[in-house]
């Protein structure tokens, strides 16, 4: 899961880089757009990722708080197994599943740094899978490294608040792989506050 989070987060800073580097700046200070042939593509308008209508709040629960101890038996998972994890400004929390040893997890990312589902948008190219979909009635996608059976599901909570979701972090092939990363992704955004 270390990996995954890391990994995200490596392909988000390349959007800052590209932000600042798509940039000069003048004698004078002032930041001006950079000149048409250093442009990645002048021709096209970036791509953006669609608003958040109803916004929730995540940023004081902990990840392994985000699914009841119900849900998420609901989810095959096993509550006492919650594993954790804090590092790199990302909260994650991961559990064994009831039927094998694989795990599950959820990630929740509430630093702008990131750049929320906008920053996913800006490296779309950087995965084998983007999907866009919905959630809840939040904006989602799919960014995975290939079609497999895990399903890396990314849901805007608000503009600047990213969940993760990933039923299936073995990648056991499913018939549907983004069936648990979805259910995952349905009970924490019903489980939200909404954002003030």
């Amino acid at each position: 899961m270390k990996r995954r989070v890391r990994a995200v987060r490596a392909a988000l800073s390349a959007v800052i880089v590209m932000a600042v580097a798509g940039c000069t700046v003048p004698s004078e200070g002032r930041a001006s757009p950079a000149p048409a042939a250093a442009a990645v593509s002048s021709q096209e308008p970036l791509i953006v990722a669609p608003k958040v209508v109803e916004p929730k709040d995540a940023r004081s629960i902990a990840a392994c708080d985000l699914l009841t101890p119900a849900q998420l038996t609901s989810l095959d998972l096993l509550p006492n197994t919650a594993r954790p994890d804090t590092s790199g400004g990302a909260r994650t929390c991961g559990w064994k599943s009831a039927k094998d040893a694989n795990l599950a997890g959820v990630t929740i990312a509430t630093d702008l740094a990131i750049g929320g589902l906008e920053g996913l948008y800006l490296t779309r190219d950087t995965f084998e899978v983007f999907e866009p979909g919905d959630v809840g009635g939040h904006p989602s996608v799919r960014a995975d490294g290939n079609r497999g059976g895990r399903c890396s599901l990314y849901v805007a909570v608000a503009e600047d608040q990213l969940l993760s979701t990933d039923g299936n972090l073995a990648g056991r092939p499913a018939s549907d792989p983004c069936a648990v990363s979805r259910r995952m992704a349905e009970l924490v955004l019903a489980n939200l506050p909404h954002l003030r």
